[in-house]
């Protein structure tokens, strides 16, 4: 472990000082510009003398602004995934019977 990384101790932030400065200035001018910079990225995307990776960032960009980054799914495998549900089965079969052995109307 690197000698200059430590734990942070409990209850301590691990950014005491906040969000530094000028951050809130420089986002609220980059919402200002925020037009422009659509605008600009559509001309890229429509302009064909521009090579095909450079449109196909410049509509991305635009998609991504407008629509938010497409959702990366983690998926378990089926096998896990399969053995999980059967391990909470059986408990929760255990479970029921150990509720039906102590009730009273069991008999």
């Amino acid at each position: 472990m690197n000698q200059n990384l430590k734990a942070f101790k409990k209850g301590q932030s691990g950014n005491p000082g906040g969000r530094p400065r000028g951050y809130h200035e420089f986002a609220a001018r980059a919402r200002d510009m925020s037009m422009e910079g659509i605008e600009q990225l559509y001309t890229f995307a429509k302009d064909k003398r521009l090579g095909v990776p450079v449109r196909i960032l410049a509509w991305k960009t635009i998609f991504e602004r407008g629509f938010g980054k497409a959702v990366q799914p983690i998926a378990l495998g089926p096998a896990v995934e399969d053995e999980a549900l059967v391990h909470a089965r059986a408990l929760l079969q255990d479970e029921i019977e150990i509720n039906k052995k102590g009730s009273p109307d069991h008999e």
